[in-house]
């Protein structure tokens, strides 16, 4: 039987079955075993049991109970038996069999995560599935194929980053997974890691310089050894998925012009066919895989999603990954994290020799990095590209009412974004029209927004300490 930790045995949010003097007893007894697989409640037995009574029947029979434990204890098998098969590739199982699978993350995530430890032997191996965004809605067939979407994503990426550079890895090491059961299995680096968000939100400013160094070294790495094998990539993702969706300039861009022409109009600007020329000059640029800069991408590169060490940083969480320009990447900290609920702003001055310590590794295999011009306008486009992505649908959010996500509100992440791609964009005297529109847009929104600021510096770099998250 796969266990919980104790700390989450008793976390069991079960789903709520029609009324049972209304269903048969097959149906409620279904019922409850999609409570418990919609939720992945591997609690005791008899817990289980209990909850169940107690919620769904208000009373179960000797042989519903039997019924519920052979189904759970078959479904559980069958799950036990892909991931011994996947393993058995990489372990020697009878030598050191699977001894205990414990539940390491926490309840109600999007993502289930096992750490499954082996007898004799002080290695562990990470299990994690992909499940669907559910919330309080319904799934439907759409949110299931997002979810095997995202895993086929967070595999190949495993699978493609452990190929870059064997002998001074990028990634945790993949051993394979399952596309029936959406898991992915990859090497266990620790219970206890420390991230980059770990050394901005609670660390020291040289402990967060070093790491932000690490970080960006780490993606200049990844790619530049990516770049050129942009195939095989492919070929590892359409293995799994070969229904993968890929970008479509022609659909982001009518994406793009859609979000963003309503948004001018509200705020009394006006949409210049230079505005758009501009528009379709950076989409097509960043989400050229052919390009100068073209790479697989990690996609959403936040400080929460690299595992650091004080010789080397890795990269987890490839569902995101994508192929375009390796810029995209790059800029995440200029542009503040734009995916990520640790949004802030790092120094100048460090920021600029991190970003150099990148450049510097992409020019060991990508010729256009060492073209100032070519860089710092793909630099830009990349730039205008996240304020794109975010800024239209972020001032629609908030336009009335602000929120807060993460470590900073919303509207602050608007402010910042506007504000460093104007900078930017003038500092490298590329698109004017976007940076003409930015600024109009900041201008109105500051005067709107009056008591919304832009972000701060991280904690580590001195601005105020951060309540406990």
């Amino acid at each position: 039987m796969i266990q919980t930790d104790k700390s989450n045995s008793r976390d069991l949010v079960p789903y709520a079955p029609p009324i049972a003097s209304q269903v048969s007893l097959e149906e409620r007894v279904a019922s409850a075993c999609r409570s418990f697989l919609e939720f992945h409640c591997r609690a005791a037995e008899t817990e289980f049991i209990a909850t169940y009574k107690a919620v769904h029947l208000g009373g179960t029979s000797t042989q519903e109970s039997k019924l519920i434990l052979s189904f759970l204890r078959s479904v559980e098998n069958e799950l036990f038996e892909e991931i011994h098969k996947a393993l058995s590739k990489h372990f020697d199982l009878h030598q050191t069999p699977i001894c205990s699978i414990t539940l390491v993350s926490e309840p109600g995530r999007r993502n289930r995560i096992f750490r499954i430890a082996f007898k004799n032997s002080e290695r562990s191996v990470i299990f994690k599935e992909s499940r669907p965004e559910q919330g309080n809605k319904t799934l439907t067939d759409a949110d299931e194929k997002a979810a095997f979407d995202r895993f086929a994503r967070d595999w190949a990426g495993l699978e493609f980053t452990g190929r870059l550079q064997p002998e001074n890895r990028l990634c945790p090491q993949c051993y394979g997974g399952n596309e029936e059961d959406r898991f992915v299995l990859m090497e266990d680096l620790g219970k206890d890691q420390v991230t980059l968000a770990d050394h901005l939100l609670k660390g020291s400013a040289s402990a967060a310089q070093g790491s932000l160094e690490r970080y960006l070294s780490c993606l200049g790495q990844f790619h530049a050894t990516g770049h050129g094998r942009i195939n095989e990539y492919l070929e590892v993702l359409h293995k799994i998925n070969p229904q993968a969706p890929l970008n479509s300039q022609n659909e982001m861009i009518h994406k793009t012009l859609s979000e963003l022409r309503p948004l001018l109009a509200r705020l009394n600007i006006p949409f210049t066919e230079l505005m758009e020329e501009e528009i379709k000059t950076v989409i097509r640029a960043v989400s050229d895989p052919e390009g100068p800069f073209g790479a697989v991408i990690h996609g959403d590169p936040c400080p929460d999603n690299v595992f650091d060490y004080p010789e080397k940083l890795l990269l987890i969480d490839f569902e995101w990954a994508s192929v375009g320009s390796a810029l995209l990447d790059a800029t995440y900290p200029r542009m503040s994290m734009p995916t990520g609920w640790c949004a802030g702003k790092f120094p100048e001055e460090g920021l600029d020799t991190a970003e150099a310590i990148y450049r510097n590794e992409l020019t060991k295999l990508v010729p256009a990095a060492t073209d100032d011009r070519a860089y710092f306008d793909a630099y830009a486009q990349a730039c205008a590209m996240h304020v794109l992505n975010t800024v239209p649908l972020d001032i629609q959010e908030v336009n009335e009412v602000d929120r807060t996500w993460g470590i900073a509100s919303i509207r602050s992440r608007v402010l910042s974004r506007l504000e460093t791609f104007i900078q930017i964009s003038a500092k490298h005297e590329t698109l004017p029209a976007l940076r003409s529109m930015a600024t109009q847009m900041l201008e109105s929104l500051t005067a709107k927004w009056e008591e919304s600021k832009p972000l701060d510096l991280y904690p580590a770099f001195g601005s105020a300490p951060l309540p406990t998250i």
